[in-house]
């Protein structure tokens, strides 16, 4: 390579104009960016916790003080009818289901109570779920708050959206700490609710406010 080209003008403004182009323009894009969005962005801010798949309807205690007189009695996983009979005794006395549900069967043998009838999942019946959070937390939250709550499947997790219904004024005790119990309404849609099952455990995320970016990133550092 010719020497005075080294030393040319054109040599160097060819080379510094490439390293200005490749290097100092895309950080200074990023750069902006990132202001933009430090200044613009919003950042949502969640009270975390997990809670079961539950029914909003009451369920039906299947009971019986004489288990010898029974003739009949429902298995495990039954549907039941509305006005079917549940339990039928020897002196013809029966006991009929209130709605339609299944039967989920007690496996304490010790127990008076044969299971019970939930009612059956579908848009119909709603599903809900309870959360314990902290008295720190329960500040922040509100009747009406979106709620996401995933619940774990084949490939990947369903994100079950709902809200908040309500939560208790005064605390209760679970597994040994002090609680708030928020109760949450769930809108399951039509393709996932034929995978949900009562008892379900899942994180449930209550998104209680928005703020911008500077102002978390403030509220972190200090």
């Amino acid at each position: 390579m010719n020497k005075e080209l080294f030393e040319s003008t054109e040599f160097y403004n060819k080379r510094y104009k490439n390293f200005s182009t490749i290097i100092i323009i895309p950080i200074f894009i990023l750069l902006l960016g990132l202001i933009v969005f430090i200044f613009m962005g919003k950042m949502e801010i969640t009270v975390n916790g997990s809670g079961n798949i539950m029914p909003v309807s009451k369920i039906v205690n299947v009971t019986s003080s004489n288990n010898i007189n029974i003739v009949k009695k429902p298995i495990n996983n039954q549907i039941i009818n509305k006005g079917q009979t549940i339990i039928k005794y020897k002196d013809g006395k029966k006991v009929k289901s209130p709605f339609k549900g299944i039967f989920y069967k007690n496996n304490d043998s010790d127990s008076k109570s044969l299971g019970h009838v939930y009612p059956t999942i579908n848009n119909t019946n709603k599903l809900m779920t309870k959360v314990y959070v902290t008295s720190k937390d329960i500040v922040s939250v509100q009747k009406g708050q979106k709620i996401t709550m995933s619940l774990p499947n084949d490939k990947k997790n369903m994100l079950i959206k709902g809200y908040v219904k309500d939560y208790s004024s005064l605390p209760t005790t679970y597994k040994e700490n002090i609680y708030y119990v928020v109760t949450c309404y769930l809108n399951p849609n039509n393709k996932d609710i034929k995978n949900i099952l009562y008892g379900m455990n899942g994180n449930v995320s209550i998104n209680t406010s928005k703020v911008s970016m500077l102002e978390y990133i403030k509220n972190k550092i200090v």
